[in-house]
Order: structure tokens, then sequence, then C-alpha cells
């Protein structure tokens, strides 16, 4: 159905505002996927059997916020999004809020430690798309794939994320301008350990 005038939309429908919101993200992976096949293609030999998708599936949009609560309840009342977990990191004083918006996970971040990594970020870009991840198997392997075909990497070694799962990003300049995150969970034989 067509609408010619957005007024006779009603704007606190529920549906309506999580459906737009859905299609903002979507629409959001959808020009993240084409600036990755712009970008990487330089990096498969033909022949070489490698494609961008070797990341995997994917997993989150990382936003940075300044008042961590605040944006959740945002989040909350306005689209409808689910906590699904949260969580601090203590190596970069950064807490954490992953919340579900209609099978898509938002991961926010958000540090009162100005001279945290997160916190420079936001005094000095403010609050905004951080990251996109991709969850991957044998995130060291990928790596060194990666590496290897001239991709630059920040992490040279996986760092620990929330709730232990390993982590690690690929250089922004050499990706459109995008910060892609790889991640890892853990096992549950090394959860138990």
């Amino acid at each position: 159905m067509l609408v010619n005038n957005p007024s006779s939309v009603t704007p606190d429908c529920a549906f309506a505002r999580k459906r737009s919101a859905h299609h903002h993200v979507l629409w959001l992976t959808g020009c993240f996927f084409f600036a990755i096949n712009q970008t990487f293609g330089r990096y498969m030999p033909a022949g070489s059997g490698m494609c961008f998708f070797m990341f995997g599936r994917f997993s989150h949009i990382g936003v940075l916020v300044h008042d961590l609560p605040a944006a959740v309840e945002r989040f909350r009342s306005i689209f409808g999004a689910k906590v699904i977990e949260t969580g601090h990191l203590s190596e970069t004083n950064t807490d954490v809020a992953v919340l579900d918006m209609g099978g898509v996970h938002l991961e926010l971040l958000s540090s009162a430690a100005a001279d945290s990594k997160v916190g420079r970020l936001l005094r000095e870009k403010g609050e905004g798309i951080h990251h996109i991840s991709f969850q991957v198997e044998n995130l060291r392997d990928r790596m060194s794939q990666l590496q290897h075909s001239g991709v630059d990497v920040v992490d040279k070694v996986p760092r620990k994320g929330l709730h232990g799962r390993e982590i690690a990003f690929l250089d922004a300049h050499d990706n459109a301008g995008i910060l892609i995150e790889l991640a890892q969970e853990i096992s549950k034989s090394k959860e138990n350990d």
C-alpha cells in the first residue's frame, strides 16, 4: 500500500516504529555489504577460492553511546528492543549492552572513563556506529588468511570480548572506512573449564 500523505501514518504505531527501525538497520547492512564487496575484491586473487563471505554470519552492529542506561531505555521504549546481555569489559573499561531489534543485534558501548578508548572516541567523534561484527570459526586462522591476503588488522592477536569471546578488528582505513570486528564464540567445554 502506498501512502501519499505521510501525516496519515500514525506515528505512535509500535509496529510501524519496529518495522522502520528494522528496515533502517537492514539498509545500513546492505550498504555495508556493498562497501565490503568493493573493498575486498582487490584482495582476492583469481582462482584463490577466497570470498569476502569467509567472515561467517553477521553478528551485530556496535554503537557508541554517552549514557548506556538512557540509550537502552530509548531503544526499548521507542523501538521495542529487548536486552539480551550486558556486561563490563575491565580490560577496556567499557560497559556493554546487547539489544535484539527484530533479529538484528545492536551492541551499545559506553565508558565513564574519559581516558578509555571508548571514552576518547565518544569525546572526539560522539555517538554513532562504531563497528560491524561477524561471527567466525577459528579466528586465528581467519586473521592469518586475511593478513596473508594483504588486509591490515588492528589486533595482531585476538583479545577478550564480552563473556570471554575472542575478538579482533580489521583496519577501517582498508575497508571503506568501516571498522570490522571478527568474533569467535567460546566453546561450552572452554566455558566450563
